[in-house]
């Protein structure tokens, strides 16, 4: 039994770390830039989230799909400088639940520096609230970040070798 628990132990760390390679984005050439936007979700219900969110840009970028764990970053690969964060999109995903998909406008510059990994000057914040019996609702907002918390999201990127991730990534596909 011990045996058994410490391998799945093992096999679930596993599948965590081939996760959380997964999550950074390609680097195809040598002027992509890494756009890490921080992301936090404030959850007063304990219930899962019963929205999906997406960030949209300008320029030929897909939409990608905001990061679901707190104090986390969704990643951007941005080509160029002038790129937009142009709307937050959402959509309920849970059968459970009833709401219409929105969508909000924003403008957002992203940072671009060629071959480099960038925090973005904003972070994305949830904040879910109520109960099942009453109603969930959810909060989202854009916060400002000042040059000192850029740089603890640097040391804390490194830390989690984002960049070498992403370093590691040259030459594949997203």
């Amino acid at each position: 039994m011990k045996v058994t628990i410490t391998l799945c132990l093992v096999i679930v760390a596993q599948i965590i770390g081939l996760a959380s390679c997964a999550t950074v984005p390609k680097k195809t050439s040598p002027e992509d830039c890494l756009v890490l936007i921080r992301t936090t979700l404030i959850n007063e219900t304990g219930q899962a989230s019963v929205r999906d969110y997406s960030f949209y840009f300008s320029d030929d970028i897909k939409p990608v799909i905001v990061d679901d764990r707190n104090n986390s970053f969704t990643m951007v690969r941005v080509r160029k400088a002038g790129v937009m964060l142009v709307k937050l999109h959402s959509k309920i995903v849970s059968s459970d639940f009833s709401g219409a998909e929105s969508n909000q406008d924003t403008d957002f510059d992203l940072p671009y520096k060629a071959g480099q990994v960038i925090i973005a000057d904003f972070a994305f914040v949830r904040r879910i609230v109520g109960n099942r019996d009453i109603g969930i609702m959810i909060y989202t907002d854009f916060k400002r970040l000042s040059p000192e918390e850029k740089d603890a999201l640097m040391e804390e990127a490194v830390k989690n070798k984002i960049i070498q991730k992403w370093e590691g990534n040259q030459g594949s596909t997203q």
